[in-house]
């Protein structure tokens, strides 16, 4: 049985980084702490748990124009098989980086 003595293994960056996160935490909690302070009381208003009136809420589909009969695009929209605005018929180019 041996007994040599071993050296204590020195600290790395994750030790840091440790500790690094353990005084962020406590300054966290400690900022929670002066945040909560400043409120009076921390009992709920007096309101919490009753139950708040019924109002009927407006209909959101009153006010939508009717979609079309035929399931056409609306004006505007060009077919998917249009040409380029600028009269040509090319292909739209695949790889910009080779010149033509």
């Amino acid at each position: 049985m041996s007994t040599a003595v071993r050296p204590k293994p020195r600290d790395d960056a994750y030790t840091v980084l440790l500790s690094i996160s353990l005084l962020a935490m406590i300054g966290a909690c400690v900022m929670l702490y002066y945040d909560l302070k400043r409120f009076p009381s921390l009992k709920p208003p007096a309101t919490y748990g009753q139950a708040a009136p019924i109002t009927a809420a407006p209909r959101i589909d009153d006010n939508l124009p009717a979609p079309p009969a035929d399931n056409t695009p609306p004006p505007g929209t060009p077919p998917a098989n249009a040409n380029p605005p600028d009269g040509t018929n090319a292909p739209a180019k695949t790889d910009p980086s080779k010149p033509e």
